[in-house]
């Protein structure tokens, strides 16, 4: 009798056991999805791959600067049709030697959180998150000459308006007037909620399809997101070498060290690529 006792409250803990395992499971699954607001759109985005596998990874995460970066430069570059040239640029940054960080700095999207420091994992709020994206579409506007977003007439009337940082007051009411943002439920900005990833992708997406409503720029947009990946690559071994993971690194002991694309000392300088300065490290 006592045995069947213990058998059974030993087969009791098992079940319970398993259902906390599959329970597991089953949250960690949904967390790999992106809400029900942001689905249809994420989606979307995934087709004409104006997304990155980093972002794709965890939806609800939280934003890290890093990461939106590397989304935004991949859409400035996309829509502006060109790959950025930092071939000539001294990464000013010692906290990281991302080539999209330094794109970003190079082009006006991002600066620093101080003169020499990135902070590649610092959290992105949702009024940081704006401003990066409006930087990022008056970047485009100044490449190309033409414009994407309207100027707001008016704030947001926010119930938490005076929450908002002075600096990004302006960008906030300029993506609200363009219908790139709305506020989070009652009339709230939630100003320094932390952003997810969905919402990067999704108003990331929102953006390119005000880009293309403008009617002035060229399909060409969406060849360049499907190749994006590809496009980067080779212009990066093209500009900056082969081995671009490679751990064997140098530093320049002259005042100015001309790097060529072939070991010919050309007078006229058209072979140069890179024109290093002193102490600047770089990789062999």
């Amino acid at each position: 009798m006592l045995t069947n006792r213990i058998q059974a409250g030993r087969l009791l803990v098992m079940l319970i056991i398993m259902t906390l395992v599959f329970s597991m499971m089953g949250s960690s699954v949904l967390a790999a999805e992106p809400s029900a607001w942001a689905s249809e759109e994420i989606e979307a985005a995934i087709e004409i791959n104006a997304i990155t596998e980093t972002l794709l990874s965890d939806y609800q995460g939280t934003l890290t600067r890093d990461a939106f970066i590397e989304l935004l430069v991949k859409t400035y570059e996309s829509v502006t049709d060109e790959v950025v040239d930092v071939a000539t640029v001294k990464n000013p940054f010692t906290d990281t030697e991302q080539l999209y960080v330094i794109k970003a700095y190079t082009v006006g999207i991002s600066k620093g959180t101080t003169a020499t420091t990135f902070s590649p994992e610092d959290l992105v709020s949702r009024e940081q998150m704006v401003v990066l994206f409006v930087r990022m579409v008056e970047a485009v506007e100044a490449k190309r000459n033409f414009v994407i977003f309207e100027a707001a007439t008016d704030g947001g009337n926010f119930e938490d308006d005076a929450l908002i940082a002075p600096y990004a007051k302006e960008a906030i009411y300029k993506a609200l007037a363009n219908g790139i943002i709305a506020g989070g439920g009652d009339n709230l900005m939630n100003p320094k909620d932390l952003s997810t990833s969905e919402q990067a992708l999704v108003i990331n997406y929102r953006l390119l399809r005000r880009i293309i409503d403008t009617g002035k720029i060229s399909i060409m947009w969406r060849l360049n997101l499907l190749d994006y990946e590809e496009e980067v690559r080779i212009v990066a071994e093209r500009d900056l070498g082969q081995y671009l993971d490679s751990d064997k690194k140098a530093f320049v002991t002259a005042d100015v060290l001309n790097m060529r694309a072939q070991p010919i000392i050309d007078e006229e300088g058209d072979n140069i690529v890179r024109r290093l300065q002193a102490y600047e490290e770089v990789v062999i």
